[in-house]
């Protein structure tokens, strides 16, 4: 357990130094999200066929089209994600408590704010 806890603990370390240096991108967040979902396997990250997820367009790193003139931004896409993931509750988004999601610090409405 105390290991599962110190790897947790360095993830948030690193995230926030990513963020604090303005180097954690929408895009690498969503590569992140999509990895913890698939076990932090790139394959299965490569192979995934959840395209109900709202980030399954961006999880290689760039937009894959579904149909034509179905486009929505990075940004869009986490707002959606974060919403599901609240149970469908927009205004419980500002409220997520898990700094341990790699979309945590763009949460809200897509930009980056403070961990505290």
């Amino acid at each position: 357990m105390t290991t599962i806890t110190a790897a947790n603990d360095v993830r948030i370390a690193a995230r926030s130094r990513a963020t604090a240096k303005g180097s954690l991108t929408r895009s690498r967040a969503i590569r992140d999200r999509c990895r913890e979902c698939a076990g932090d396997s790139y394959r299965d990250v490569t192979e995934c066929d959840v395209t109900a997820c709202p980030l399954w367009r961006f999880r290689l790193g760039r937009e894959v089209r579904v149909a034509p003139g179905s486009r929505y931004t990075r940004a869009k896409a986490i707002r959606l994600h974060c919403v599901e993931c609240m149970g469908g509750q927009a205004y419980l988004v500002p409220q997520c408590v898990s700094p341990l999601c790699a979309l945590f610090g763009f949460r809200n409405w897509g930009t980056v704010h403070d961990r505290r």
